[in-house]
Parts: structure tokens; sequence; C-alpha cells
């Protein structure tokens, strides 16, 4: 189970445990990443592929980690949380793995790394940050009826905020979402909406509706005199330059 575009940082993991009087030999690599498993699996730590001199007991979302051990190849299974690592996208010898951290929300945070191989299993304990759902707010709060504005923010696509799963309402009024990224949401504001109205987004992953202001006369878009503290502040002022 390999794939191409990690033979680089397989590449640059085993070279970065080499000195310059220690070079490994192709015929030993070989050996090595053909040594059969014949046991349950094992393993000494886990590393970043980026830098395997440090073990840790955590990471990011897309982050590639290296898990050193034994009896490592016929993998099977490897989930972090209940996560599970697409099997084309992990790289398994005897005496490691690696493989990138997936990026999606687990249902069920355990901190722990599960390996499942031909003869055997393991976990380990390991904390996957999980990075917040932020909603920066509109672009433009003074759209007007029937134009399309851009809700700004950042891991959208984690929270279920897309095309398919996103509900989004201006009031009562249910609002057209036209695109959606992970950074940005562009939706159309309904040609009956009216000024102060409550703009509610909530994606497929969220237990709470994230709540915006449309259309209150009451901030200036002119000048800078809302600097809002919090959650989904921004400067009017700063998109009219």
């Amino acid at each position: 189970m390999k794939k191409i575009k990690y033979f680089a940082i397989i590449a640059a993991s085993i070279f970065a445990l080499t000195s310059c009087t220690d070079i490994v030999e192709v015929d030993d690599l070989k050996a090595k990443e053909n040594k059969p498993s014949t046991g349950a699996p094992t393993v000494d730590k886990v590393v970043l592929a980026t830098d395997a001199e440090f073990p840790i007991e955590g990471a990011n979302f897309e982050q590639v980690v290296r898990i050193e051990g034994t009896n490592l190849g016929d993998i099977t299974s490897l989930k972090f949380n209940d996560i599970e690592v697409d099997s084309k996208e992990v790289y398994s010898t005897y005496d490691m793995l690696l493989a990138p951290i997936p990026r999606a929300l687990p249902k069920e945070v355990t901190n722990t790394i599960y390996i499942t191989t031909k003869h055997g299993e393991l976990s380990i304990p390991f904390v996957v940050s999980i990075p917040d759902l932020t909603i920066n707010g509109l672009k433009n709060e003074f759209t007007q009826p029937g134009d399309t504005t851009v809700i700004t923010g950042d891991n959208f696509d984690l929270y279920g905020i897309t095309i398919e799963e996103a509900i989004v309402n201006l009031g009562n009024l249910p609002v057209n979402v036209i695109d959606a990224t992970r950074t940005e949401l562009t939706i159309e504001i309904p040609a009956n909406a009216t000024p102060k109205s409550t703009l509610t987004i909530k994606g497929a992953n969220m237990d709470e509706a994230y709540k915006l202001t449309y259309m209150d006369p009451g901030v200036s878009q002119l000048f800078d005199f809302n600097n809002w503290p919090g959650s989904g502040a921004f400067t009017h002022s700063s998109q009219f330059p």
C-alpha cells in the first residue's frame, strides 16, 4: 500500500536518521522493506515525517506521521480516533508506518491511534488537534436583496457548511447557497429580505446555528467606527479602502 506522493517524504525521513558516516546501502533498505511481519505489531515511537528525531504525542490534520516499531507490515487498518486512513495513503514496512492524518472530524474523540495488521492489533495514545470553526462575517452586510455575497471564515468543510449540507436562513427565509469552499460560503440574499434580519448558518456537524446581522442601519460601512470584539468580529471600513 504505497503512494507515489509519499516517496519523497519517506526518503527524507530515512536520510534524516542517517549521518554522513553511516550511509544506508540500497540493499539494506530493500531487505528491511521486504522483511516479513510475523507477529503482533509493536510501536516504539511516533514522529513527524519531516522531523524524525523527536517523538511526538500529537499532531494536526493533514500532517504526515511516521510510526516506528516492529511487525508493522501487512497493515489492514490504521485509524486516528475513529477516522480510518485511506489504505492507498499508507506506506508500511516491517518497522515503519507512514501516513497522513485525515482531515475529517471524528464522531468520537478517543485520543488514540488504532493499528490492525494480519497478525494482531495495537492501540497507542495520540492526540489529534481538532480545529475550531471560524466565521468572520459577511463581506458586505448591506448586500441588496437578490444579489450575492460571501461569508468568510475557515474550516467550513469540516463542519458540514457545504452546498449539500449547509442550512442558511435570513429570518424565516431560506437562503440559496451558490458555492462553498473551506474558507468561503457564497449565498444569494432573498429578494424579499428585510433589514435587521438575523442570518443563521448551520452545518451538518454543528450543534447550534451561527448568527450574523444583516443590514443593520446602525452600523457604518464608510467609517471605522466598528471594531467589534469577539467571535465574528470585522471592521466595515476595512472593506472599503
